[in-house]
């Protein structure tokens, strides 16, 4: 029986009251409500009022599951922005107590401790909470509970007919929130083969077959999911849900049945393991490096960016960071992501079978593939990376660590606790100097390398609501909204909040206006009746 500490638990507490209070303080004001965020909350009060009438959300690629929840918020506590993002911020906080809580049953309490200053310096991940987009509240706390879920299973090398269903149901709801979710399937697949080669045992087959029926339930509602129209999910809403839950039940259950007799099949004679070890890793090869190149063209600068929090900052808070400043936070993450794949790699070709280390070579090996597959996303947003960065950071502890403390071990998690300390201090700085700003700055392109996208969107408009709402003004020229649509979604979900009364019939045209310094700030108002 593991030997439980009470000083690592009481830390582990604090630090997530302190994540709290950043995820919480000034959470209606910062950042300035976005356009998407907006509409999720008004397709959240249509479904309060009206009920569910779409599968989709903003699209076929995603789904109006996330303001279906929001519609529950807002019934609990009324419309506003607040409650409107309060959703994802206890969704994403949820997600890190499972991962700590998962750490210190299946590992041990120094790997949770590690984990959470990780998430300290990791500004991007204590950002995305405060924005209400189904990418930023729900994708944390499904790789959370997959996460417990695998660790789970590699402490007792069986899955029972819960985890099995859990597993696929969250993957399920993973897709169906965003196809971005499909890149961790591909990801997880491919993990577990390689692992699979590398060991050929029991428990990598049972991995490797669970990950091929994810990946067929994720083929199955990528196919499916654009073909059910909306007149179709109103009529058959509720037989789609039975027939979902029941085609998961099925699969958990073949799974059961037929675990042994796929264990026999893929525990091949030693000359056809050899053929299929041969085939399988050129396969390997080729697409890593079809995927490698591909990541490092469109995607390496821009994924270094959002880890390093330099575009999550600058982006939401129109802020331009110092050169020094992100030269720090460069070469500290460039430091990380460096120890991680020299730790990984030395355990990967230790001849060593473990249990141990084959848990931390497949928790190598998950993170780096999911990182290999978003090169195949359509550019290079910043929420591609949510996936592959905190399965970074929770996997980190795990390749990093070792069972036997030598002068090397020690001075390596000396060196992690300064480096951590340093980026610590600067990454809250800088965010608790934009949470708790009451004026907009400048909005400005952002750029990072070959990123680049405004952040005029995260604008707040506090001045420009008070400035209509002086002078009593409702009307919007709708003849330009698709160009300003960023601006007039936000004040439609600001007037249902804050209910205004209108009785001035002068209509106006509003733009963004980075160069207006006059009240309201950054905002031009033109009039086009009186």
């Amino acid at each position: 029986m593991k030997k439980v500490k009470i000083l690592p638990i009481y830390l582990s507490f604090l630090i997530l009251i302190y994540i709290i209070s950043v995820m919480t303080v000034n959470l209606s004001s910062f950042p300035g409500l976005h356009g998407d965020e907006a509409w999720f909350g008004l397709n959240a009060r249509e479904i309060l009022h009206h009920g569910t009438r779409s599968l989709h959300g903003l699209n076929t690629y995603t789904s109006s599951f996330y303001s279906w929840l929001i519609s529950l918020t807002f019934r609990l506590l009324g419309i506003n922005v607040f409650s409107l993002r309060l959703l994802g911020v206890f969704l994403n906080l949820l997600g890190f107590i499972i991962v700590v809580y998962s750490l210190n049953k299946y590992v041990d309490q120094k790997t949770s401790i590690l984990f959470l200053f990780l998430l300290l310096s990791c500004s991007s991940l204590l950002l995305f909470p405060r924005i209400a987009w189904e990418v930023f509240a729900l994708q944390v706390f499904f790789l959370s509970l997959k996460f417990k879920l695998l660790l789970k299973y590699f402490k007792n090398h069986e899955f029972t007919g819960l985890d099995i269903f859990l597993f696929l149901f969250i993957t399920f709801l993973g897709v169906i929130n965003h196809f971005i979710f499909i890149f961790e399937s591909l990801g997880l697949t491919v993990a577990a083969l390689s692992l699979h080669l590398r060991y050929f045992n029991k428990t990598t087959i049972q991995l490797f077959y669970l990950s091929f029926l994810s990946l067929t339930v994720v083929s199955i509602i990528y196919v499916t999911k654009p073909l059910i129209s909306d007149e179709i999910f109103q009529a058959y809403r509720y037989i789609l849900l039975i027939i979902s839950l029941a085609v998961l039940a099925l699969f958990s259950k073949v799974f059961i049945r037929t675990q042994q007799q796929i264990s026999q099949i893929l525990s091949l004679p030693p000359r056809f393991k050899q053929i299929f070890s041969w085939l399988a890793g050129v396969f390997l090869l080729l697409l890593s490096i079809f995927l490698l190149r591909n990541f490092l063209t469109i995607h390496s600068q821009s994924f270094l960016g959002t880890i390093s929090g330099i575009i999550v900052i600058e982006r939401l808070s129109s802020t331009l960071l110092t050169v020094l400043e992100k030269q720090w936070l460069e070469i500290t993450w460039i430091a990380l992501i460096s120890i991680f794949i020299l730790r990984g790699l030395q355990k990967l070709i230790n001849n060593n079978s473990t249990n141990n280390l084959q848990t931390e070579v497949f928790f190598y090996l998950y993170p780096l593939f999911c990182l290999l597959f978003v090169s195949l996303a359509p550019g290079n947003s910043d929420r591609y990376y949510i996936i592959p960065g905190y399965l970074f950071l929770i996997a980190f502890p795990l390749v990093v660590r070792s069972q036997y403390i030598t002068y090397q071990v020690r001075y390596l998690y000396l060196s992690l606790i300064i480096l951590l300390g340093f980026t610590f201090t600067l990454q809250q700085t800088l965010l608790w100097i934009n949470i708790l700003a009451t004026e907009n700055k400048s909005p400005r392109l952002i750029r990072y390398g070959n990123f680049q996208d405004l952040s005029y969107h995260f604008l707040k408009q506090d001045q420009l609501l008070k400035f209509l709402q002086e002078r009593q003004i409702c009307q919007i020229n709708q003849i330009d909204r698709n160009t300003v649509y960023f601006i007039y979604a936000s004040l439609d979900f600001h007037f249902l909040e804050r209910q205004l009364s209108c009785h001035n019939p002068t209509t106006v045209l509003i733009e963004y206006c980075p160069h207006c310094r006059d009240f309201p700030k950054y905002f031009k108002i033109i009039e086009t009746n009186h």
